[in-house]
């Protein structure tokens, strides 16, 4: 099955991208994130909306009128209308409801545009995808267009912005279908008892070996699970001790980094190592309820960056371009820039509710890297986390507009590159608070 979202893309040309650019004063790569982001989630709303019949039922009425529209042959005469009251604001409150303004600021953020522009790539990315559908699927009416996307669930997934599944409730893995239960029968079935009475036979030997073998594998599936259990604290404590191996574009040393991050387990720029079950076990402190200006409370750690955070903003010091307090108990993906929100959700949620108690505070997230790999791949990298990890304090209700990115990559870096644990605290996320 073709990708949608692949076919999509390639109809927007290069020279659609380069006038949307120019109309909004953005770099092509800007515009093309734009539309990267805004395919996957319309999709991923229309699919979360089959499940609806009435709702399900407009969405399919509106692509019936743009079956036959001609916009593919004109995209870029789309780019730059007002969306508030067009075809796109249309189908996205139908989507999306009151949430159309986060995720406009989630795909700006991760794109890095402004929201101006995210709205106005919006004004052709919706007609298109309308249009593309409505020649694609009519013939076979709405159950044709439900089966066409849930084919597509996991592209969908795949090309999602970072947070986005969660802003808009969607999932990689297909709704599960409700089992009937089964009744126990009026009449009860027994096994028929060999000859002799005594259970002899074939039948009283095959019993046992029937539960031995059952035995033997739960065995094994404990033993297994409790290497995973081991396996989990280990990469826990190696993601604490500075994230998995840099994308430096340099494979050996991103293996060694695996390596070393696995064997020395050293603590992040904070000191800290985190055990499973979330206590601080060095550097960070004990754990303690904190309340917010707002009357919210935290459980946080007496030296972690969330007590940092709060103790600047409710104090008097001054803003400083000095003032970087780096986060504790946040990870990313094996070889990736992806937020692991299975380990890092505690932390971010934390930065959310803070920033929330104090709304005029803004911030700058700084990302770094170690110097093992290539110098600019290490500075894309450090880019790259750095603004998913905005993505992800965006998609849980922070304005994007309050927080700045920066990727230093090898830069500033806090202790020496000559030891693993030297690199293991050079790779990390920094926080500056820029107002207050």
């Amino acid at each position: 099955m073709s990708n949608i979202i692949s076919e999509l893309t390639k109809m927007v040309g290069s020279d659609v991208i380069s006038k949307a650019a120019n109309e909004f004063g953005e770099s092509e790569s800007g515009i093309s994130s734009i539309i990267g982001g805004l395919a996957p989630t319309i999709l991923g709303g229309m699919l979360n909306q089959s499940s609806n019949p009435s709702a399900f039922g407009k969405i399919f009425d509106m692509i019936g009128g743009q079956k036959d529209s001609g916009i593919m042959d004109n995209l870029g005469g789309l780019i730059g209308g007002n969306q508030s009251s067009g075809i796109a604001g249309t189908l996205m409150s139908s989507l999306f409801g009151n949430k159309v303004g986060g995720i406009i600021d989630l795909i700006s953020s991760v794109a890095g545009v402004k929201k101006s522009s995210s709205n106005g790539i919006l004004g052709m990315v919706a007609p298109l995808i309308l249009s593309y559908l409505g020649k694609k699927v009519m013939s076979g009416g709405i159950s044709g267009l439900t089966s066409l996307l849930s084919g597509q669930r996991s592209n969908i997934n795949a090309a999602l912005p970072q947070g986005m599944g969660d802003m808009i409730g969607f999932s990689a893995n297909a709704p599960k279908m409700d089992i009937p239960k089964v009744t126990k029968p009026d009449v009860e079935f027994k096994a028929p008892t060999p000859s002799g009475g005594g259970g002899s036979g074939l039948f009283k030997y095959v019993v046992p070996v029937l539960l031995l073998a059952g035995a033997f594998f739960a065995w094994k599936s404990c033993g297994d699970d409790v290497k995973n259990v081991a396996g989990d604290a280990m990469e826990t404590v190696g993601d604490v001790a500075g994230g998995a191996a840099d994308m430096a574009g340099d494979a050996a040393g991103a293996v060694a980094d695996v390596a070393g991050d696995a064997v020395e387990a050293a603590g992040d720029a904070a000191g800290a190592v985190v055990d499973a079950a979330g206590n601080a076990i060095a550097g960070l402190g004990d754990f303690f309820s904190r309340k917010l200006a707002n009357g919210f409370e935290l459980n946080i750690p007496e030296f972690g960056i969330e007590s940092k955070f709060i103790d600047f903003v409710e104090g008097s010091d001054a803003i400083s371009n000095d003032a970087w307090y780096n986060f504790d108990r946040l990870t990313f993906q094996t070889g990736s820039a992806n937020v692991d929100m299975a380990k890092s959700k505690e932390q971010i949620d934390n930065i959310v509710n803070i920033m929330k108690a104090y709304p005029k505070v803004n911030v700058k997230l700084g990302g770094y890297t170690d110097n093992t790999g290539n110098e600019a791949a290490n500075l894309r990298l450090s880019q790259a986390r750095a603004d998913n990890v905005k993505a992800a304090i965006v998609a849980a209700g922070v304005d994007g507009s309050r927080i700045e990115t920066e990727g230093y990559g090898i830069a500033h870096p806090v202790a020496s590159n000559d030891t693993e644990e030297g690199r293991a605290q050079n790779r990390r996320i920094a926080l500056r608070v820029t107002a207050k």
